[in-house]
């Protein structure tokens, strides 16, 4: 395994600095006065109590053999993202806010040692990330 500190410092950056931004263009895109706030978060692993924030936690790092042969390294981190009650009228808001996240990591530049950033699970209100670096 690789040192996983720049990794997390890209992830402090995106979610902290960039993902408003992308948050903004979802609330322009569809304009139907449904408006998403930016996330109350200051840090990327901090507690935060104030709506709408997210949980960033980390799950696993893993590499299979054939991982290990090309030398590359898979980290998944999971994403809580808390903007209010799931019900039906405001699972829009969660998916928009997915949407937004997704956006962000398939616009932005990314090192040239990442070689793939997406989400690959959405459930309730959890993203699962998954990076991989070589």
């Amino acid at each position: 395994m690789k040192d996983i500190e720049p990794i997390l410092s890209l992830l402090e950056e995106l979610f902290i600095e960039k993902i408003p931004l992308y948050i903004e263009k979802i609330n322009k895109e569809t304009n139907d006065g449904t408006i998403l706030k930016a996330f109350e978060n200051k840090k990327l692993f901090e507690t935060c109590n104030k709506l709408p924030c997210f949980k960033f936690s980390f799950e696993k790092a893993e590499c299979t053999e054939k991982d290990r042969i090309l030398e590359i390294d898979v980290y998944n981190f999971s994403i809580e993202v808390k903007c209010c009650n799931l019900n039906n009228d405001k699972i829009i808001e969660l998916l928009r806010y997915a949407n937004a996240i997704d956006n962000m990591l398939q616009n932005e530049k990314m090192p040239d040692n990442i070689l793939d950033v997406k989400i690959i699970k959405l459930e309730k209100n959890f993203a699962t990330l998954e990076i991989k670096t070589e």
